[in-house]
């Protein structure tokens, strides 16, 4: 029903199917048709809305304009006329396969959103174009919308581990093809544990940035990854290393009597630092009755420590806290004792 469509060459294939041409006029009224069969017999039968005059496939846009190597599941925006649901499982991107869409989201005629993964290897350098058609329909390309540009490259890192539990640590990573413009590349660290606070400067070939390790957080070799706003990214295999927090196992000597001015003590246990600090603790809080005048860094095993105790000292045990430079700490519960001095009677 309705003008601008006409039917010519109807062909009876069977009881339950006629073939006929349809042609519809380029200024036909869009909307649902009824579809109207008259028999030899002159009996009718009608089908109420089945048949529908669109606007026209077209696509205006596309956004973004280009993705990187190894994009995976990133979202592309298509806009345009005439899109009826379906359309977006018939999205196609120029190329020999190295860009795939995954799924796709119809918003509605002027809008699709599709999902698109793209070969780490794919073509960088040309223009793409973006084909659209409707579920039976022509397709509609629009031509060289589209862009495969190249992959960030991550050549290391400095410094190149921290222990658990080390807080608001500067590291710088090198490599190539970082995005400088807002918004720009982004860091982050494969596994669980590693955060990274802030991004302070970013160049094509630098990123400086801010960590902290968990104190649980997995030891072991971890990857780098710089990902683009467009998606793109890359990896650098096994740069950085979380390692162990410092442990505290023993003090020599493990006691001092109350009064004892400038002794050197030697504080022992694994993942010292140069720059490492020590406190004794009393109940949990630093004791103030100890005085620490001098700390020795002498390896990754072994601090000198130079105290000084009070003559009012608390008798008794008090636990060893060792910080590294970068935050990271370890603790021996009652590793060392205050202990009155000899009282002379006689």
């Amino acid at each position: 029903s309705g003008s601008g469509v006409t039917i010519s060459n109807v062909s009876y294939n069977s009881s339950t199917e006629l073939q006929a041409d349809f042609s519809v006029a380029s200024d036909a009224t869009t909307g649902s048709r009824d579809i109207t069969v008259t028999n030899a017999d002159g009996t009718t039968g009608i089908g109420a809305g089945i048949f529908a005059v669109t606007v026209p496939i077209q696509v205006d846009r596309v956004e973004p304009v280009s993705l990187g190597q190894g994009a995976q599941n990133e979202p592309v925006s298509i806009y345009g006329q005439g899109f009826v649901q379906g359309a977006e499982n018939n999205v196609i991107f120029q190329g020999p396969g190295d860009i795939t869409v995954a799924s796709g989201k119809y918003l509605g005629s002027n809008q699709l959103i599709v999902y698109v993964n793209i070969s780490a290897s794919a073509s960088t350098g040309w223009q793409r174009n973006v084909t659209v058609s409707n579920p039976g329909g022509s397709p509609y390309t629009l031509v060289s919308v589209f862009e495969v540009t190249t992959a960030p490259v991550v050549y290391s890192i400095d410094p190149d581990n921290f222990a658990q539990g080390a807080s608001s640590q500067t590291v710088i990573v090198y490599g190539n093809n970082f995005s400088s413009s807002t918004p720009t590349a982004s860091l982050s660290f494969g596994g669980t544990g590693v955060t990274v606070l802030s991004t302070e400067s970013v160049t094509s070939s630098r990123i400086n940035a801010t960590i902290s390790i968990g104190d649980n957080a997995p030891i072991g070799l971890r990857d780098i990854i710089v990902t683009n706003p467009d998606g793109r990214f890359g990896t650098g295999k096994n740069m950085f290393t979380v390692n162990p927090a410092p442990t505290v196992t023993s003090v020599d000597p493990p006691s001092l009597d109350q009064g004892v001015n400038s002794y050197t003590l030697t504080v022992q246990g694994t993942g010292f630092q140069s720059g490492a600090s020590v406190e004794f603790l009393a109940s949990g809080t630093p004791d103030a009755s100890i005085t620490i005048s001098q700390t020795t860094f002498v390896s990754s095993y072994a601090l000198d420590v130079t105290v000084s105790i009070d003559n009012a000292a608390p008798t008794g045990s008090r636990d060893v806290k060792v910080t590294n430079a970068d935050g990271s700490k370890g603790l021996g519960t009652d590793l060392f004792t205050v202990t009155s001095p000899p009282v002379i009677t006689n």
